[in-house]
C-alpha cells in the first residue's frame, strides 16, 4: 500500500522541442513533462522520496551527461488528478530502473499505470484523459515544485537514500 503523503519525483528535461521547464512562463512546465514517453509503456515513471535523494532522482545512469531537473509531488495530490481527469484510483507501481538494480531494495522507482503509453496511442478516451492529467498537473504547480538541475552525483559524496 502507498503512503499517500509521500512525495514523488518526476523527471524533467531542461531543454528540446517542447521546452519542458520555463519558470516565466505560466504554466512553468510544458504538459508533456507528464504525458507518458515512449519508454512509459507500463506507466508515467516517478522516483519514491522515500527511496531514492533528489541528486539521485534527477539522475540517468543511461544518459549521464543529461542533467535533469525534478518535480516535487504528493502522490495524493497526483490521486486528486487523476480522478478529475478520469481515473478513479491511480496507483504506483514498484518497477525497478538502473539504479534499482544496481543499489537494491528498497526500489524507488515506480509507475503510475493508468498513465501509459499504449493506452495514449491506442485509445481516444484514455488520451484525452492522459492528456487532461497532464494538464492539470503542470496547471497546479509553481517553482517551488521544481528543484534542479543537480550535478551529476557522486556515490562517494552524496547518498543515495535520505537520512
Amino acid at each position: 500500500m502507498t503512503d499517500a503523503s509521500q512525495t514523488l519525483y518526476r523527471q524533467i528535461k531542461n531543454g528540446g522541442n517542447p521546452i519542458y521547464y520555463e519558470p516565466n512562463r505560466t504554466p512553468i512546465l510544458h504538459s508533456a513533462a507528464f504525458l507518458p514517453s515512449s519508454q512509459d509503456k507500463d506507466g508515467l515513471s516517478v522516483i519514491q522520496g522515500g527511496f531514492r535523494t533528489k541528486i539521485w532522482a534527477a539522475y540517468r545512469p543511461e544518459q549521464p551527461e543529461e542533467r535533469f531537473r525534478i518535480a516535487l509531488l504528493r502522490f495524493d495530490f497526483l490521486k486528486t488528478i487523476a480522478l478529475d481527469a478520469g481515473f478513479p484510483d491511480l496507483q504506483l507501481k514498484t518497477t525497478p530502473d538502473q539504479l534499482d538494480d544496481y543499489f537494491g531494495i528498497p526500489f524507488a522507482h515506480g509507475v503510475l499505470p493508468e498513465i501509459n503509453r499504449i493506452s495514449y496511442d491506442n485509445c481516444l478516451v484514455s488520451k484525452k484523459q492522459i492528456k487532461e492529467f497532464g494538464k492539470k498537473v503542470v496547471e497546479s504547480l509553481n517553482s517551488q515544485d521544481i528543484e534542479g538541475p543537480f550535478l551529476k552525483p557522486d556515490e562517494g559524496v552524496h547518498s543515495h537514500r535520505p537520512d
